[in-house]
C-alpha cells in the first residue's frame, strides 16, 4: 500500500473539491440575496401602485370612469328604433 502519501493525495483532492463547492455556494447565496431584495422592492412598488389605483377608483362616482381611463367592457345594448 502507498502509506501516508496515498492518504494525503485523497485528502488534498477532497479539500480542493470542498473549496470549489464553497466558492460556488457563496456566489449562489449572494445572487439569491440580490434577487430576493429586487423582488421585495418590486413587491412594495406594485403594492403602492395597486393602493393608488384602488384609491383612484374610490374617488370616482359609481359607474363613471376618469377621462384618461379607457373602458374595455363592451358598450351596453341599445334599444332598437322599431319598438319591438
Amino acid at each position: 500500500s502507498g502509506g501516508p502519501s496515498a492518504v494525503m493525495t485523497g485528502i488534498s483532492e477532497a479539500l480542493v473539491a470542498t473549496a470549489a463547492g464553497i466558492i460556488v455556494a457563496v456566489e449562489a447565496v449572494v445572487l439569491y440575496n440580490i434577487f430576493q431584495s429586487r423582488l421585495a422592492r418590486l413587491n412594495v412598488e406594485l403594492k403602492l401602485i395597486a393602493e393608488e389605483f384602488v384609491e383612484l377608483l374610490r374617488e370616482q362616482p359609481a359607474g363613471k370612469l376618469p377621462e384618461n381611463v379607457v373602458s374595455v367592457a363592451p358598450p351596453p345594448p341599445q334599444a332598437s328604433a322599431g319598438g319591438t
